[in-house]
C-alpha cells in the first residue's frame, strides 16, 4: 500500500515537471487553446502508466521461454504455493530481471500473496535459469519491500 503512494507521488511530480518543461518551452507567440491541465493529465497518464508497459512489452518479448526458470527460481525460494504472474522488468542478452507473485501457505494455513525479484541468466542450452533471487514481499518470510514498478 505504501509503496502505492510513493509510486502515485512521484508519478504526480513527474507529471508536474514535465509539464513545467513543455510550459516553459513553448513559443510566446502561440495563442491557441493550450491547457496546462491537459498535459498534466497526459503526462500523468503516461509516467504512471510506462514502466507497466515496459513490463508487458518486455514479458512479450522474452516470451513463454522464462516461464520454467522463475517456477524454478520458486521452487529453491522455498515457496509452497503456486506462480499468480510473473513479469519481466530488464532483459538484455542472456540476462533478465524478473518480478514473480506467487501465493505461498501462511503457517495459520491460509495463503498470501508473495512478490520475488529473480535475476535470470540464459545458458547455453537456452534455458532460462535463476542466478540470484530475493523475497521482497512476505508475512511468512517477515519481508516487507517494493518493487519498481510496484506489483501486489
Amino acid at each position: 500500500m505504501i509503496a502505492g503512494i510513493f509510486y502515485i507521488f512521484g508519478v504526480v511530480v513527474a507529471a508536474a515537471l514535465l509539464t513545467f518543461v513543455v510550459a516553459m518551452f513553448r513559443s510566446v507567440q502561440s495563442r491557441d487553446e493550450w491547457k496546462s491541465w491537459r498535459t498534466f493529465a497526459f503526462m500523468f497518464l503516461a509516467c504512471g502508466a510506462g514502466p507497466y508497459l515496459w513490463a508487458e512489452g518486455m514479458t512479450r518479448y522474452v516470451g513463454e521461454d522464462i516461464k520454467k526458470g522463475v517456477l524454478q527460481g520458486l521452487n529453491e525460494a522455498g515457496l509452497e504455493g503456486s506462480l499468480t504472474y510473473y513479469k519481466v522488468t530488464m532483459a538484455q542478452g542472456d540476462s533478465a530481471k524478473v518480478i514473480a507473485v506467487a501465493t505461498d501457505t501462511e503457517d495459520w494455513g491460509g495463503t498470501a500473496r508473495v512478490v520475488v525479484t529473480m535475476n535470470m541468466k540464459k545458458k547455453g542450452n537456452g534455458k532460462w535459469m535463476p542466478a540470484t533471487y530475493k523475497i521482497v514481499n512476505s508475512d511468512k518470510h517477515n519481508k516487507d519491500g517494493f518493487t519498481f514498478p510496484p506489483y501486489f
